[in-house]
């Protein structure tokens, strides 16, 4: 199987990054998130995350399960199980990393 390298993404096209901390420098939506936000988001726009939750309040999260490909191409992701992903009534865009929620994730 050939790995995919971060930078031939369609989603990684016209961001830049800074070099010690690989955050999203652009300003707009995923300004200040990480590299793979974009990434997982434009996974949610396809109706492709693993799982979605709804709080109380209305707020949705996709969820994602990390697979050794995305580890490969996102070192920030080489120890997490779950990425979820919102938007905020702004319209940007957030990311976590293994959520308070993960052990119901990944038990379903």
């Amino acid at each position: 199987m050939k790995l995919i390298e971060r930078e031939s993404l369609e989603f990684s096209n016209g961001f830049d990054y800074e070099e010690s901390s690989d955050l999203i420098t652009n300003p707009g939506k995923f300004g200040g998130e990480p590299a793979y936000t974009p990434y997982y988001w434009n996974m949610t726009l396809e109706s492709a995350q693993d799982d979605e939750i709804w709080t109380i309040y209305g707020d949705s999260y996709s969820i994602f399960k990390v697979t050794d490909t995305d580890r490969h191409i996102f070192s920030d992701l080489k120890d997490a199980k779950i990425v979820s992903i919102w938007i905020d009534e702004m319209g940007f865009v957030y990311s976590d990393i293994d959520p308070v929620f993960k052990d119901q994730v990944l038990s379903s």
